[in-house]
């Protein structure tokens, strides 16, 4: 049999490539380690219902990107009982452009697996088997059913560094011409990159979604501590203030350290305006914890004015829907005024 393949491929049309003769070589040697012979008939199995429904899924974007790019195709190269589609990587027909019952008797269906081991030497199976480009003209199919056609199977890289899928096309040999091998590879290339582009796109915004996100966690915690900073201020303030008038400091180191203090809240003031224009934090809050806070913080300003703080909270659980941190400082702006 090995004689016979040598003899079959030194007859075939000759090309101007020496790779082309010996991908076709070892082809027809793995079609007879399947066990073919030249005289069977295509046999293409099915996935199930199930399995094509999974696949087209996993390759809807790869089915959207192509669909135009095979319709031009097949307006540019398509001539009468042709066709042009995809399959996966695993050579499952997942779209075809164009309609020839003599091809669907040969199994080019959509869900019908092209592989060496059952279809012979054909432009799905043996790019998948290579992958790369490969032209099947006429009588280097191994499958004689099969030599009445020229079968064209490009690759698509998208991802990896093998296929991720394939661009093909089936066309009667009477018809068929060399140059739709380099029309066909570019499609596939075409399909390729902008599938690299939409995924590269679509990380891209998941990270910034993941950088905003981030930012705004970063913002509500700064405006957080910025609160209690400020509370805290708020309380060493009075306290020496207190201290100023019990002449237990210094009246002059006393001042110096209010005037820190007051361009230390100048600059909490300036940061948690920043932070509310980026994001402000509008949740449900009780208003008795508010004023609670509000009256502790203001406690000790009270004293040192010989004023006198009574809170009398609400008997039922009041809730506001409001930034916490500004109807914090509303309420203390009204103790202050």
């Amino acid at each position: 049999m090995k004689t016979n393949v040598n003899d079959e491929t030194h007859s075939i049309i000759s090309y101007g490539s020496k790779t082309y003769r010996a991908s076709i070589n070892q082809s027809w040697n793995r079609c007879l380690g399947y066990g073919l012979s030249n005289q069977d008939k295509p046999y293409s199995s099915a996935v199930s219902p199930e399995g094509m429904t999974r696949l087209l899924d996993d390759y809807q974007d790869v089915l959207e990107v192509s669909n135009k790019y095979i319709k031009t195709l097949f307006s540019t190269i398509g001539k009468k009982d042709a066709i042009i589609g995809i399959s996966s990587k695993d050579g499952v027909i997942l779209h075809i452009e164009g309609n020839n019952t003599k091809l669907e008797e040969l199994g080019y269906l959509i869900g019908h697996i092209h592989l060496e081991s059952h279809m012979g030497t054909n432009a799905i199976g043996t790019s998948i088997a290579t992958g790369k480009p490969i032209i099947i003209w006429g009588e280097e199919h191994f499958l004689e059913d099969l030599r009445g056609w020229v079968g064209f199977g490009a690759p698509i890289y998208i991802f990896q560094d093998s296929p991720d899928a394939f661009l093909f096309a089936v066309i009667p040999i009477k018809n068929a011409c060399r140059a739709h091998m380099p029309v066909l590879m570019m499609g596939a290339d075409s399909i390729g990159r902008q599938l690299r582009f939409i995924n590269d796109k679509e990380q891209l915004m998941d990270i910034q979604e993941r950088m905003q996100d981030a930012r705004n966690s970063i913002l509500e915690m700064a405006s957080v501590i910025t609160h209690e900073i400020r509370n805290s201020l708020t309380n060493i303030s009075a306290y020496i203030q207190l201290l100023q008038l019990d002449k237990s400091i210094n009246s002059f180191r006393g001042d110096k350290i209010l005037k820190e203090i007051a361009r230390i809240n100048r600059l909490l003031d300036d940061f948690r305006l920043l932070s509310r224009q980026q994001r402000e934090n509008i949740h449900d809050h009780l208003l008795n914890e508010i004023l609670l806070s509000v009256v502790d913080v203001m406690r000790a300003k009270a004293q040192l004015r010989n004023i006198e703080l009574i809170f009398s909270p609400y008997k039922d659980e009041i809730y506001i829907r409001a930034d916490r941190n500004g109807l914090y400082h509303v309420f203390i702006n009204l103790l202050e005024n």
